[in-house]
Order: structure tokens, then C-alpha cells, then sequence
């Protein structure tokens, strides 16, 4: 009997924890041939076999690390594909990211009174302020807050990374502590910089 298609990765990741000769081969060739298929329907043609790799690569890496547990709610098949698309995901931010520059601090940002601040002016600067300080901030760290900011599930981009979801709570906190030293670092430059932060002389009494 044809095992059906939503079964078929299980079935074969039960064959090689029961130790079936050749079982293992036939599970990696089989979930590469649902990978190519899955990203050749969903990304450029260019890459597909990169996100195939990177995929498989994180898949067997996490097998062998920890066994799959077959008795949890999700099947096998869905966890391969909640990684592909998390991949996929990852592999579009980055291209979007590669085709952009990070915005620019709007011009003379320094001159809003910090004491009576217009509002909108006031949000365009925290706004661009935020994003050129994700930009400065290392890569682990961004991607841990950027995921947070998504509001994507926190387990599945730990199992995407391949770390504990405490790990991926620590960085979101030191991924804020590097921005707020960022932007408040980045405040004192303009400060120092910007001409209203020169004490003017005093004009001659008349």
C-alpha cells in the first residue's frame, strides 16, 4: 500500500529511528525532492537550490543534534515545512534589506526642542533613529528583536536558529540595551555637532 503524502516523512523518520537499512537516505532524498518543490513554487528560480541547502543543512544538523519527537502534535512533515518557510522568510528579508539603504537621519533632526516637542517631528526622528540603530547592531541580536517586532513565534524561530528560546528572549532584551546606547550615543554626536549646541557670545551692552 502507497503511504500517503502527509505521512510519508514520519513514516520514513520512523523507519530510521527503528534502525531500517537505508531508511535515512531515503528520508533526505525524499524531504530535498518536497523542499525543491515547496521553494521552486514560492522564490526565484536562482534561489531555490540556496534555500533547499540552507534548509536541509539546519534539518539534518537538528536530528542529529535531538531526535524528532514523534509523539508531539505537530508531524514531522509540518516541522519541515514550518523551517522552509521560516527560511524563506529570512532569505526575503534579506534580499529586501540588500536592495535598500538604511534610511538617513532626517536633516537637522537636532533642531526640535526636546522640551516642547512637535509631535510628528518628534516621531519621524525616534523612527529613523530606531532603524539606523538596528542597522549598527550585531546580526544575532536584530534578527532575535526583529522576529519579536513580527510578533512571529518565538519557539519556531529558536528551532530556526537552532537555540534554546531563552536564548532568543536574552538577545531581544540585548538587542534594546544596544539600541537605546545607540540612539543615545548618536543623540551626544548631534549635539555636539549641531550649531544651536554652541554657547553663543554675549553681544556688547549698547
Amino acid at each position: 500500500m502507497t503511504m500517503s503524502l502527509d505521512r510519508s516523512l514520519d513514516e520514513l523518520l520512523r523507519a530510521v529511528m527503528d534502525g531500517e537499512p537505508g531508511a535515512e537516505q531515503i528520508l533526505f532524498r525524499q524531504i530535498r525532492v518536497e523542499l525543491v518543490r515547496f521553494f521552486s513554487r514560492r522564490a526565484e528560480a536562482s534561489d531555490v537550490e540556496d534555500l533547499t541547502q540552507e534548509t536541509m543543512t539546519f534539518i539534518v544538523a537538528k536530528l542529529h543534534k535531538q531526535p524528532f519527537d514523534l509523539t508531539r502534535p505537530t508531524s514531522f512533515r509540518s516541522y519541515v515545512f514550518a523551517i522552509a518557510m521560516f527560511k524563506l522568510k529570512g532569505g526575503r528579508r534579506a534580499k529586501r534589506r540588500r536592495d535598500r539603504e538604511p534610511p538617513p537621519l532626517p536633516a537637522g533632526w537636532w533642531d526640535v526642542p526636546e522640551s516642547r516637542p512637535d509631535e510628528a517631528a518628534m516621531r519621524l526622528q525616534q523612527t529613523a533613529l530606531l532603524r539606523t540603530a538596528l542597522t549598527a547592531i550585531k546580526t544575532v541580536y536584530r534578527r532575535a528583536l526583529e522576529s519579536r517586532l513580527r510578533g512571529e513565534d518565538p519557539q519556531l524561530f529558536a528551532d530556526a536558529e537552532g537555540i534554546k528560546i531563552e536564548t532568543v528572549r536574552s538577545r531581544v532584551s540585548r538587542a534594546w540595551a544596544l539600541i537605546r546606547a545607540e540612539i543615545q550615543a548618536r543623540r551626544r554626536t548631534a549635539r555636539v555637532t549641531s550649531p544651536i549646541s554652541v554657547t553663543p557670545s554675549k553681544r556688547p551692552s549698547s
